[in-house]
């Protein structure tokens, strides 16, 4: 299962040699630099930020109130000069450029097909996306309309015969043109096809318009 919640990142740590204020015996403190991450699986984005100094000998936490003073010199030392580093996000900027470039592109697409759905032309291929419960797991399934009739803000379409999966529809485009379309005629109208176009927001349709040939 992913964790979600806060974790702590060490970022930076270093050690001095003092005495421990708890334990009283001369030994290494170590102080450490912690980032707060947010993570749903994978790191997210950055929280508060903590300080740690610990004995390595008795292994217990010395409260800054009661640290040695060379120690809190390093510490602070390390917080002028050490950054967390932003490549844990990586993935969740990489994420958000990718949700975006999503959300632009099906913008632009959708503005396309709903021009091509108000202006019809003999012969526009729908291309839909049925999602139908497998063995294991939901499949999409992809099949084709062709525009053959339109009457006033009717349009008439020959349905293919065929469907596949994402990596065979070339295969339903490489049957032969009297092989492929069934006789009978559907008509939507308009506005019910610019409903079908696909979005975020339709994805449980009975089936949605993922691209127009013209």
């Amino acid at each position: 299962m992913a964790r979600i919640g806060i974790i702590q990142v060490k970022y930076a740590s270093d050690t001095v040699a003092d005495k421990c204020p708890l334990c009283n015996k001369l030994t290494e403190l170590e102080i450490a630099l912690y980032q707060g991450t947010f993570v749903i699986g994978f790191p997210l984005f950055p929280t508060s930020k903590k300080s740690e100094i610990t004995c390595t000998t008795c292994k217990n936490s010395i409260p800054f109130r009661n640290a040695p003073n060379f120690a809190i010199d390093k510490h602070d030392t390390l917080v002028a000069t050490k950054k967390p580093s932003i490549w844990i996000y990586t993935f969740s900027y990489f994420m958000v450029v990718m949700m975006i470039w999503v959300s632009i592109s099906t913008t632009l697409d959708n503005g396309k097909f709903k021009k091509y759905i108000d202006d019809p032309k003999i012969g526009d291929i729908y291309e839909t996306k049925t999602e139908k419960s497998g063995l294991f797991s939901k499949k999409d399934y992809y099949s084709y309309m062709k525009v053959d009739t339109i009457v006033g803000d009717r349009i008439g379409f020959k349905k293919c015969l065929y469907e596949a999966t994402v990596g065979k529809r070339d295969e339903i485009k490489r049957k032969p043109e009297d092989e492929k379309w069934s006789e009978e005629i559907v008509y939507y109208t308009k506005e019910e096809l610019k409903q079908y176009v696909a979005s975020m927001s339709n994805l449980d349709q009975k089936f949605v318009i993922d691209d127009i040939e013209r």
